[in-house]
């Protein structure tokens, strides 16, 4: 399990800093907000950091972290009142990269459209339904409520947590839980 750091980075800079740690080995991460630009004629699609100025990474070793404050866009490292450098919340993360997973912080995001193939989207709470495309594809889940006429709420297991998401309804297809009974051999 890898322990994640929270560095304080210059606001704005945040796409620099991920690269610049790519390019020193170590991981990196942080969340961007997605949406339309109001100003711009066509409309263009902008990102920008979810947190301003903050920038989760893993640091293997001391040298990685010597790395990372050596970069001039990394204002620090978060430390408590001793300089011990702060861990950031595993769960947090975890939830934080799942919403990123499922386009929750992009606003500009629209479901693939499927040609050909009409999809039933009158499922009842408690259904089991298959995600068939997108970043869950494969994953069982049972609806919680419709939202509107083309999104659904399930509540999935991803990795090992009961997850409540928004899913469009052309990603999903009934599930048939199958019975096969072991044959006896004779």
């Amino acid at each position: 399990m890898s322990t994640w750091f929270v560095c304080r980075v210059v606001s704005r800079q945040e796409k620099r800093v991920l690269a610049a740690f790519e390019e020193k080995g170590i991981t990196a991460y942080c969340p961007m907000e997605r949406k339309w630009s109001l100003h711009a004629r066509p409309k263009v699609a902008i990102s920008r950091a979810l947190f301003p100025g903050y920038v989760f990474a893993v640091m293997p070793n001391d040298h990685a972290l010597d790395a990372a404050r050596s970069d001039r866009r990394v204002r620090d490292i978060m430390c408590d009142k001793f300089g011990t450098p702060i861990i950031a919340s595993t769960r947090s993360l975890r939830g934080i990269f799942i919403a990123d997973m499922f386009h929750e912080f992009d606003h500009t995001y629209v479901a693939p459209k499927v040609k050909g193939k009409k999809y039933s989207h009158k499922w009842a709470a408690g259904q089991q339904v298959k995600v068939i495309r997108g970043p869950l594809e494969g994953f069982i889940g049972r609806v919680i409520r419709a939202k509107g006429k083309a999104r659904f709420e399930l509540l999935l297991n991803v990795f090992g947590r009961e997850q409540e998401v928004n899913v469009s309804h052309s990603e999903l297809e009934t599930y048939q839980a199958q019975n096969i009974a072991p044959s006896l051999a004779a």
